[in-house]
């Protein structure tokens, strides 16, 4: 039985790395397209604050296209390939989270205390 253990260590072994070394190998895949996601919604919402912020003049499709060139524009820089879909979807995102963020709401009347 030893020796059996002897002769299948190494082989043993030799397995354990491969296995470690794909494991790896996924994880920073995985680590990477995190990442990239990351750094795409950054700017895509860096972008919608910057046209919120000097298009206050434009119509809702002039933001739009301008949102989306210059989203192209620092995207492409960064080299970071992104679809019109997933564009359209992140600039609605943000800009619904930035419209609801700074929503007026209107004041709540006060509310009298009968004692």
């Amino acid at each position: 039985m030893e020796e059996l253990l002897k002769q299948l260590l190494p082989s043993l072994l030799n397995i354990a790395q491969i296995l470690l070394v794909a494991l790896a190998s996924y994880l920073g895949f995985k680590l990477k397209i995190f990442l990239a996601d990351q750094q795409k919604r950054s700017i895509v919402e860096s972008t919608v604050k910057y046209v919120e912020q000097v298009g206050k003049a434009l119509g809702s499709d002039e933001k739009l296209a301008l949102a989306k060139a210059r989203a192209l524009e620092l995207l492409n820089a960064a080299n970071l390939p992104i679809s019109e879909l997933e564009l359209d979807t992140l600039i609605e995102s943000f800009v619904l989270a930035f419209t609801e963020h700074y929503k007026i709401v209107e004041p709540v009347p006060p509310v009298e205390v009968v004692e």
